[in-house]
This record gives C-alpha cells, sequence and structure tokens, in this order.
C-alpha cells in the first residue's frame, strides 16, 4: 500500500489524535508508516498540520501536490492546505457551507458540517472523529469502518471512549451507511 495524507487544523482538534489512529492501523497490518507534524501557536488555535505517509518511502514529508487524501478539520486549515493534493486526490473538509472552489476534475472535495454533527452529539471536540467516519464512507480510505473502530477504541482512554466511537459512528452514517 501507498499513501500520502495531509491532516491540517487547528490546536485542540485532535489533528495528532487523528493521525495517530492511521498511523497504529497502518502499522498493525505491517505497512512501513512515516510522519511528520508542524506546530504553530497550537495551544492557541494555532495551524498544525501532520504528513503520513504508508508505504515505502524515503522522507516522512510529504510534498507539495502529492497527497492522495487531505483532512481539513478546520474549513480555512483545508482550504489552505488543498495545493498538497495530487491530481485526482481527494479533500475531506469540515465546512458548514460548500466551498467556492471550482472542481476541474483535479480534486474531488467532500464537503461535512462536522462541527453541528459533534455539537448535536454532545461531543463538539470530536470534530476530527466525524470527519475520519465520513472520510471512511467515501471509499478513498484503504481502511474499513470496522478496523479504524477498533482502532480508535484502543487508543481512547476508557472514560472517553463511548463518546469517541459514537463521534465515528455519526461521520460514517451521514454518508447514508
Amino acid at each position: 500500500m501507498k499513501l500520502k495524507i495531509i491532516f491540517a487544523g487547528v490546536g485542540g482538534q485532535g489533528v495528532l489524535f487523528a493521525t495517530r489512529i492511521f498511523y497504529e492501523l497502518a502499522h498493525s497490518k505491517g505497512e512501513l508508516v512515516y510522519g511528520s507534524e508542524t506546530h504553530g501557536m497550537s495551544q492557541r488555535g494555532g495551524s498544525v498540520v501532520s504528513h503520513l505517509k504508508i508505504g515505502h518511502y524515503h522522507s516522512p514529508l510529504v510534498g507539495k501536490a502529492t497527497a492522495d487524501i487531505l483532512f481539513g478539520f478546520q474549513k480555512e486549515e483545508g482550504l489552505r492546505n488543498l495545493s498538497m493534493l495530487r491530481k485526482g486526490g481527494a479533500a475531506i473538509i469540515n465546512s458548514p457551507e460548500q466551498l467556492p472552489y471550482q472542481e476541474e476534475g483535479e480534486i474531488t472535495l467532500y464537503i461535512l458540517d462536522a462541527d453541528e454533527l459533534a455539537r448535536r452529539i454532545g461531543n463538539p471536540l470530536a470534530v476530527n472523529l466525524v470527519l475520519i467516519g465520513y472520510g471512511i464512507s467515501t471509499d478513498r480510505i484503504p481502511f474499513s469502518y470496522e478496523e479504524v473502530r477498533e482502532i480508535t477504541s484502543r487508543l481512547t482512554p476508557s472514560h472517553l471512549q463511548e463518546a469517541n466511537l459514537r463521534a465515528l459512528e455519526v461521520g460514517f452514517s451521514s454518508a447514508g451507511h
């Protein structure tokens, strides 16, 4: 398997936790995994971007216009990082409205108001898991819902487990599954 993923958001959105889910999942399947993250003022809501490569690569950073998948946990950070996607890549972005981006067949945009869904289930900090669940439903992610659910369950502290798994389920179900 060869896959390059960018996770983009702001401090407090669980960018690093989301990266760890995919890292652990790929590693558990015997895949080589490389990663790196960039922190701005992450504790104050600043930019956080994480790079993850699954497969045989020589460096952890995803180059511009080479990512297969972009998760934008915050709309502006997702848009700011669209240039990281390769032609044919997919962006899964948290946004309450359609984005002013004209698709010209170069990338596919998947838009979900993950903030609203997370608030509805009483877990506004679980936007990352809602968006991951939705991303899995697009069939652009080479892991099953069950695989992601199991790793999420294993990595989540017991007192947050039920809420986090519900967020993942809500995201996945939002696409009609």
